[in-house]
């Protein structure tokens, strides 16, 4: 349309059939180009020989010439031609009747195409200084601008060579020779990868002074966010209220079981005593002699010896259980729930295709050893993003299974604390100590006799402690989370990558009745821009 005087002379709307493809062309085994400047200035109905350059200078090669833009009744004496002896070719140009500015082009056998600025009118010229800076929360690789006729901002320019690229934020940029008399219209446009637009806006219309620049700014409004393929959901929940004295219930039948015995000896050495009346030949649990010797060597200062001997070692069942309680109770203090599910049209509610429970043991620098629990897709995820690249997230009649999810952060601490069981725990640095003093009266129940009585023991306290914990928490339902935060997109794209924020979510049973914590968003899967 307009001449431009500015980076590039890229072209304007839509060709003519005459002037050939403006792109998805082979790529050109020569050049072309029109002898001259940039530009021609013409009056009314003026007419001007074009001359058209072949490089390398080739006779005989054809050449399509056309008017591309809005050029009236502007006109061509000859739009085919072919080259002479010195590469060149002719033809005329007949100006419009009325003031206008488009393109001609002329398009080559071999490839290549060129094009020339030209501005019809007969008041004069001037022009308008753009300035087009991109300020969005777009990732853009390139950003291109356009001068339209008339006040209207298109939804996009025609033809794509007619747009001059501005390095990137953008920056000032004049269009010259521009008619008098007339209106133009800046636009202009950000776009990422595969050309899809990101931004896109206008200046106000500006109508031209003879010998005059006028002033203007593009306003760019970024495109709509939208959603593609498969995202993640994670949840942090801080359990911090759940958990409140969760150890000492948890640690409660220990303790009284430890109380009925005494202490931790007089609870080891009752299951030893069994031991030794079995291994020798009592039963229906009878006694024997071997265990009225036992007894008798307890009574007589063997298990105050065992006694002191535990409690110089610290090695007290109360306090073992405590410590994988509280480590438990650590761990189910900070639960991930990570939800996966794919985008759906409109925002609307869809089942998650995944659902987990991630728990730390304790550890939280080494992920190696987190606890991952799959959870069956129940309830459903709704996400959206709407005006101000504002992602929703909706959570409905979903759940949580709190003693799975329980016994499996109390699995995980036992495991990071190096045994498969809780009750092997326990018993790993005590029934060796108790085999160790014991042995001197055990008679025919040997250490090892006296080591799988130990952990017999230890076991019976370790699966109420188990079951303690499982007991606890029940299945805790919710309502309703729902949470929303500003989304970013995929870098040189409209697709939501990520985003995170503050959720609130409330329980229909105790005992947390509201939970609050951190989520994230993030786009899964390769896709389409």
């Amino acid at each position: 349309m307009a001449a431009l005087v500015a980076c590039s002379n890229e072209g304007r709307p839509s060709p003519s059939p005459d002037a050939g493809p403006a792109s998805d062309r082979p790529v050109a085994r020569c050049s072309v180009r029109f002898d001259g400047g940039p530009a021609i200035l013409l009056r009314t109905s003026e007419r001007r020989r074009l001359r058209i350059v072949l490089d390398p200078p080739t006779p005989g090669v054809g050449l399509r010439v056309g008017v591309v833009g809005v050029g009236l009744d502007a006109s061509l004496t000859d739009t085919r031609a072919l080259t002479g002896e010195d590469g060149s070719a002719e033809t005329e140009l007949i100006a419009p009747t009325d003031s206008a500015t488009f393109r001609v082009r002329a398009t080559a056998e071999c490839g290549a195409e060129a094009s020339v600025e030209v501005a019809v009118g007969d008041r004069g010229f001037g022009s308008i200084a753009a300035d087009a800076v991109y300020r969005g929360s777009r990732t853009p690789e390139r950003l291109e601008l356009d001068i339209v006729s008339g006040s209207e901002c298109p939804t996009m320019a025609g033809d794509r060579m007619g747009r001059t690229r501005v390095p990137l934020p953008g920056g000032l940029v004049r269009f010259g020779s521009l008619p008098a008399g007339l209106t133009f219209t800046v636009w202009a446009q950000t776009l990422g990868i595969d050309d899809v637009v990101l931004a896109q806006g206008c200046a106000a219309p500006q109508t031209i002074r003879a010998d005059e620049e006028s002033a203007t700014s593009v306003l760019f409004v970024d495109r709509p966010l939208r959603l593609s393929g498969q995202y993640a959901l994670d949840l942090s929940l801080d359990l911090t209220t759940t958990t409140t004295n969760l150890r000492d219930r948890w640690t409660a039948p220990v303790r009284t079981e430890l109380l009925a015995a005494g202490s931790t000896a007089s609870f080891i050495t009752r299951e030893v005593s069994r031991a030794v009346a079995e291994a020798g030949g009592a039963t229906d649990g009878g006694s024997s002699p071997l265990q009225l010797v036992f007894e008798a060597a307890l009574r007589s200062g063997l298990g105050a010896r065992f006694d002191a001997e535990l409690t110089t070692r610290g090695l007290r069942l109360e306090n073992s259980f405590d410590q994988i309680a509280a480590t438990t109770a650590r761990a189910l203090g900070s639960v991930h729930w990570q939800l996966t599910f794919p985008a759906m049209p409109n925002g609307d509610a869809v089942a998650p295709t995944g659902s987990e429970v991630v728990l730390d043991p304790g550890t939280p620098d080494v992920s190696r050893d987190d606890a991952r629990l799959a959870l069956g897709p129940e309830g459903t995820v709704a996400l959206s993003v709407g005006a101000g690249d504002i992602a929703t997230v909706t959570l409905s009649n979903t759940s949580l299974p709190w003693a799975r999810v329980a016994r499996g952060a109390l699995g995980a601490v036992t495991v990071r604390l190096g045994a498969s069981t809780t009750g092997e725990y326990a018993a790993a640095p005590l029934c060796p100590v108790a085999a160790a003093v014991l042995r001197e009266a055990s008679g025919v129940c040997d250490a090892e006799c006296i080591q799988v009585a130990c952990r017999r023991a230890v076991d019976a306290l370790a699966r109420a402690f188990d079951d303690e914990v499982a007991s606890q928490l029940s299945t805790r339902s919710t309502t309703t989370f729902r949470m929303a935060a500003v989304a970013t997109p995929v870098a040189h794209s409209l697709v939501v990558d990520h985003a995170r924020g503050t959720f609130v979510g409330q329980w229909t049973t105790d005992p947390a009745a509201t939970l609050s914590g951190p989520w994230t968003l993030q786009h899964l899967s390769p896709t389409q821009p």
